[in-house]
């Protein structure tokens, strides 16, 4: 199990490391609605939409960084107030 934590996270491709996968996905999000984002827990419905046919490791409740997770989900707005 260290094994695969020390090398598959570390990867720099996206259909290897899941965490690059989720922070697309939002990058992708906020670029769809940029000014007020899709609302608050959101992503965890949206995130769907934006998968590539690639990723085995599909959506998550999030995408396990704040600053993504606010410009998704409340776009410029919600992210200012930060």
């Amino acid at each position: 199990m260290i094994k695969l934590f020390k090398f598959v996270y570390k990867s720099l491709n996206k259909s290897e490391n899941p965490y690059l996968s989720f922070y697309s996905n939002s990058v992708q999000m906020f670029i769809e609605k940029p000014i007020l984002g899709h609302g608050p827990n959101m992503f965890r419905l949206e995130c769907n939409k934006y998968l590539s046919q690639k990723n085995k490791y599909g959506c998550n409740t999030h995408p396990h960084n704040y600053y993504f997770q606010l410009l998704a989900e409340n776009g410029i707005v919600g992210f200012s107030i930060l």
